[in-house]
C-alpha cells in the first residue's frame, strides 16, 4: 500500500492526541484542573465489605451475646485505623477497639451495644452503625456525605461531610453506614415452627377489613422445601404459604387469596384481597425468630376496587407468638 502525505499526517495527528491524552494521566496534572476538595474524595478513606452481598446479622441465640462477624479491606491503600460505633442521644458512641490492618475481620458484639446503650436487646431489632477511617495523611472519613453548589458567582461550595454520596450508595459495599439486625444464632426448620401460634397485628390500615389481632392459626411445614402454611389463614378458609431463607430466616410469599371483603362498604364489598410478602432482608424483613417464638410479617395486600380503579397496595405488620 502507498503511504501518503494524507496518511502521513494522520498518523501524526493521532501521535499528537495520544501524547495528550498520556499528559493527562500524570496525577499531578489532574490535581491542576481539579476542585481540591473533589480530589480528596476520590482519594480519600473507606473501608468495604468484601462481600457486596454481605448479610448484616448479629446472631445468637440470645439477643445480649450476639456476634456480626465480616472481612472488611481498604480498597484506597491508605487506612490507618478504622472503628464502629452508634449513635446514643446524639453522639456517636465507638464500638469495641480500632482497626489498623488490612484486610480484617469486623466484629460487632450485642454486649458492647448493651453496654453503649443501657438497654437489653430483643430480637428483631436493629442499630444503624457508623464507621470512621482515618487516611494516611490524618483525615477522618465518617458517614456524612457532602453537598456540593456553585453560588452566584461561579464558586464552588462544600458542605457537610467528606464523603462521596456515591460511594454511600444502596448496594455498595461500603462500611460506613450499615443496619445490624439482632436474629437467632441458628434458623429454625419449617418442621420444628408446628404447632399453635397467636397473631397480634401491629399495624392495620382501615383499607384492610379483616384483621388477625388475637386469632390463634396452626402451621404446619411444607408444601415445599424450605416452607411453611398457615392454615386458614383470616379464617375464611384459604392457607397462605410462606418460603424461608434457610441462612437468614427471612421471609417471602407471592401474592395469594387470603379473604373476601366482608366490610359491606359498596367499594369493597365481596371483592377478593391477595396478601403478599415480599422478599426484603435487613431490619425490615419480615423473619422467622424460632429460637425466641416469633415470627415477623410484613404483608402486603392488594384488592379490585369494584368502584373503579385499583386501590394502591396497603400494608399491614403481623408478630406470631407460638403458644
Amino acid at each position: 500500500m502507498k503511504i501518503t502525505n494524507k496518511y502521513i499526517g494522520m498518523l501524526l495527528s493521532i501521535g499528537m492526541m495520544l501524547a495528550i491524552v498520556t499528559g493527562c494521566q500524570d496525577p499531578s496534572d489532574f490535581r491542576k484542573v481539579r476542585n481540591e476538595a473533589i480530589t480528596n474524595l476520590q482519594r480519600g478513606g473507606m473501608i468495604d465489605f468484601d462481600d457486596i452481598r454481605q448479610k448484616k446479622l448479629l446472631k445468637g441465640d440470645d439477643p445480649n451475646t450476639g456476634v456480626f462477624t465480616a472481612l472488611i479491606y481498604d480498597p484506597n491503600n491508605n487506612a490507618v485505623s478504622y472503628n464502629v460505633g452508634i449513635n446514643v442521644g446524639g453522639t456517636r458512641v465507638q464500638l469495641g477497639d480500632e482497626y489498623t490492618t488490612f484486610p480484617t475481620t469486623l466484629e460487632i458484639k450485642a454486649s458492647d451495644i448493651r453496654a453503649a446503650t443501657g438497654v437489653d436487646l430483643e430480637f428483631g431489632e436493629a442499630y444503624n452503625i457508623t464507621g470512621e477511617v482515618t487516611t494516611d495523611d490524618g483525615t477522618v472519613f465518617g458517614p456524612t456525605s457532602n453537598t456540593i453548589t456553585t453560588n452566584g458567582n461561579g464558586e464552588t461550595i462544600i458542605t457537610g461531610g467528606n464523603t462521596d454520596n456515591e460511594l454511600l450508595a444502596t448496594g455498595s459495599p461500603q462500611a460506613l453506614s450499615f443496619p445490624v439486625t439482632v436474629v437467632c444464632g441458628t434458623v429454625t426448620e419449617p418442621s420444628a415452627l408446628a404447632g399453635t401460634w397467636r397473631a397480634q397485628e401491629v399495624s392495620h390500615s382501615s383499607r384492610v377489613g379483616e384483621t388477625l389481632n388475637g386469632n390463634d392459626y396452626q402451621i404446619v411445614a411444607g408444601p415445599g422445601a424450605n416452607q411453611f402454611t398457615i392454615v386458614n389463614f383470616y379464617n375464611q378458609g384459604n392457607d397462605f404459604i410462606v418460603t424461608q431463607d434457610p441462612e437468614t430466616g427471612d421471609l417471602s410469599a407471592e401474592a395469594q387469596l387470603s379473604y373476601v371483603d366482608d366490610t359491606g362498604r359498596s367499594a369493597y364489598d365481596g371483592a377478593p384481597v391477595s396478601s403478599q410478602i415480599e422478599a426484603v432482608s435487613g431490619p425490615s424483613a419480615a423473619r422467622n425468630y424460632g429460637c425466641a417464638d416469633l415470627i415477623v410479617l410484613y404483608l402486603y395486600h392488594t384488592r379490585a376496587d369494584t368502584g373503579g380503579g385499583a386501590l394502591s397496595s396497603i400494608r399491614s405488620q403481623i408478630r406470631l407468638t407460638k403458644q
